[in-house]
């Protein structure tokens, strides 16, 4: 893996989808932050591109007819958890719908660094991160999902696996932490 056209993806890893108390909290999402530490720290050091893109909404955005209100701009649950705060020349794009590659400033950034393959980490598994890795399947990315680094939240029994099928079918990869950093480390 050429690191230095990889980009680090770390979805809605915010306050309220991953602390319990959050507004709408993904079950195990603390769980997948050491992977992502992990994962961050080979981007650094190898020169990687580090996007994290975050759940941001106005006070009364009209997504929150179907949803409580949740990551409202400028609250504690909109923030990066503290375990994986933004460092310096980390990039965080505030985003307001589930498909990134809906929101310009996302593809023209990784046009802009020549990003081949993407790194998808973060929450919900059926949502953002379904809706990232399959985005970046159609703009002709090489798309890799960390197993040990997303979950999701599962209302429907099966939704998360129906999800992880689609991303396969789309020709998205999975695999575990430890070896997408054996390959990054080479």
């Amino acid at each position: 893996m050429d690191i230095t056209r990889s980009a680090l993806v770390i979805i809605d890893m915010v306050n309220d989808f991953v602390r319990p108390k959050g507004a709408l909290h993904v079950p195990g999402a603390e769980g997948c932050a050491p992977a992502i530490a992990s994962l961050r720290k080979a981007f650094h050091a190898g020169g990687g591109l580090v996007l994290f893109l975050c759940d941001a909404h106005d006070p009364q955005d009209p997504e929150f007819e179907n949803w409580p209100a949740h990551s409202v701009r400028g609250t504690e649950g909109a923030q990066v958890i503290t375990e994986l705060a933004p460092e310096p020349g980390d990039i965080v794009i505030p985003k307001c719908c589930i498909d990134t590659f809906k929101q310009p400033e996302f593809p023209e950034l990784l046009a802009c660094r020549k990003i081949e393959t993407l790194i998808v980490t973060g929450v919900a598994t059926e949502y953002c991160v379904l809706a990232t890795a399959l985005g970046g399947r159609r703009h002709g990315y090489d798309v890799t999902v960390v197993e040990d680094a997303v979950r999701g939240v599962d209302l429907k029994e099966g939704d998360v696996d129906k999800a992880i099928r689609s991303m396969r079918e789309a020709g998205c990869r999975f695999a575990p932490s430890g070896k997408v950093l054996a390959e990054i480390e080479g």
